[in-house]
């Protein structure tokens, strides 16, 4: 999009010409469905998940919740957690990671095995909650760490283990589904961390140089690997340059489609 994020109360979100990741995978005849942070825009209900491709959707719309209460703030503070658009009120109290997760493995478990299945599992931790208090985490993972010292880390450790355990469970949920086996498992930050700021989340991007927001690689550089069966060589590391822009027609030739040509939006940097 070539801009900075996507305000709560900004007027514009990602291209509808655009062609997303889902209404491809859709047109494969995929069940597609999506849980956890939208971030795209939803100004309009065009630019919302089931406009752009999802059968279902659960989470919400902004950047950032507050974990517990599910609340976003920016110039309007209010609820911002939604089942296929529709606010859900009564999950006030429950920690986001393992709503999440409760959702998703509800997914895998309603699945008709007859279809193949697509899903969009984008996860608020180890994001920040709402900056009036961006270190959140469940009580008995908080004194799990307790030994760290420093109050932001523990809590950053605690939201960090939270999501470790939810990528377990999706992954036993997937193999008790007896669909593991004929399943790619992709596992990716969008940014790197932001150790200071009322975004913070004391994330750390050493050796690598800058944080989230800046171009330099602790800000663009991430983590992230595919697991499957059915790759030919496991257990290694690529040292190739990739993009995000790369996981599209990486993904959805591996779902056994002829590939073709993918095009970026690039009408900012005309005659450039």
């Amino acid at each position: 999009m070539q801009t900075a994020a996507i305000g709560n109360m900004a007027p514009w979100g990602l291209p509808l010409q655009l062609k997303l990741m889902p209404e491809h995978f859709k047109d494969l005849g995929y069940d597609v469905h999506m849980i956890g942070k939208w971030h795209l825009g939803f100004f309009k209900s065009e630019y919302t998940p089931l406009k752009r491709g999802f059968d279902t959707f659960y989470g919400y719309y902004t950047g950032l919740e507050d974990y517990f209460d599910h609340t976003s703030g920016g110039e309007y503070v209010g609820l911002d957690l939604r089942d296929n658009g529709d606010p859900v009120w009564e999950e006030n109290g429950t920690y986001a990671t393992q709503l999440f997760t409760d959702k998703f493995l509800s997914l895998i478990e309603k699945h008709d095995k007859s279809k193949p299945f697509f899903g969009y599992f984008s996860h608020l931790a180890a994001h920040c909650g709402r900056t009036v208090d961006p270190f959140q985490a469940p009580e008995e993972l908080v004194r799990k760490f307790s030994y760290i010292g420093d109050r932001e880390r523990t809590y950053y450790a605690g939201m960090v283990d939270a999501m470790d355990q939810s990528v377990g469970a999706v992954v036993e949920a997937l193999s008790r589904a007896a669909m593991l086996n004929d399943t790619i498992i992709v596992f990716s930050s969008d940014n790197g961390g932001l150790p200071t700021g009322p975004f913070r989340n004391s994330g750390s991007n050493w050796p690598l140089r800058g944080t989230k927001d800046s171009l330099w690689e602790g800000g663009t550089r991430v983590p992230a690997f595919i697991w499957s069966t059915r790759l030919r060589k496991r257990g290694r590391v690529s040292r190739q340059m990739m993009h995000i822009s790369d996981w599209l027609p990486t993904l959805y030739s591996a779902a056994g489609a002829v590939p073709f040509h993918f095009t970026i939006c690039c009408l900012c940097w005309a005659g450039r």
